[in-house]
């Protein structure tokens, strides 16, 4: 059975990037996956506190297994992370 990581990123979670792209990190010591894992769902908090949207996520592993979500602004998202 594989294992999921959720993680909910908050704004403050969002770095601004030059391209104006906003990013936030989860480093690998943090979700424990190492480096075979994917994005299995990004869900992304609407106006109001309750519901939820799906996101289409722009992201990157690294070498190292660090997964950075990029976003046009700083949002509320709800991460699963899922290994292989």
């Amino acid at each position: 059975m594989a294992s999921v990581y959720p993680k909910t990123l908050s704004t403050n979670s969002f770095l601004p990037q030059p391209n104006g792209l906003y990013k936030a990190t989860i480093y690998a010591a943090t979700h424990c996956l190492g480096t075979n894992y994917h994005l299995e769902k990004a869900l992304r908090r609407m106006d109001d506190e309750v519901n939820w949207e799906s996101m289409i996520a722009s992201y990157r592993i690294l070498e190292n297994g660090d997964f950075e979500l990029y976003a046009d602004e700083p949002c509320v998202c709800k991460i699963y992370l899922e290994g292989e």
